[in-house]
């Protein structure tokens, strides 16, 4: 009886192991995306201490058309394939899990090379 009850014991013991590893790994994924968005918030928040130097800015291609046309938005990779076309903001912002507005600003404020850094990938309006 003594070996049955051992065998017991581990088979808990193992079971219980196997149920802390998933919670690690579930909360080392959840520490990922949180450095991930910390690391885009740093990147457009960043303060300078001497005055910025006078930089061209990439202004986002707009829709042309009637207002409230939506606006589309393409993955492209680095040599400018379009990977994925979604037709509009809204969609991409729900394909990826954010918000319209985080979306929005992600469009407006990250840079390609940033972008490209980041991901691999870059998102822009399509022409």
């Amino acid at each position: 009886m003594e070996i049955s009850a051992m065998i017991t014991e581990l088979k808990k013991e193992a079971a219980d192991l196997d149920e802390r590893i998933r919670t690690l790994i579930d909360r080392k994924d959840a520490v990922k995306m949180a450095i991930e968005s910390l690391e885009l918030l740093q990147s457009t928040d960043a303060p300078s201490d001497t005055a910025p130097e006078a930089k061209p800015v990439d202004r986002p291609v707009r829709s042309v058309g009637r207002p409230g046309k939506p606006k589309r938005v393409v993955q492209k990779d680095d040599k400018g394939i379009v990977l994925h076309e979604y037709r509009s903001v809204s969609q991409a912002a729900k394909a990826f899990g954010w918000t319209y507005a985080a979306m929005n600003k992600y469009l407006a404020s990250t840079s390609k090379e940033k972008q490209l850094k980041l991901r691999g990938y870059y998102l822009a309006y399509a022409a």
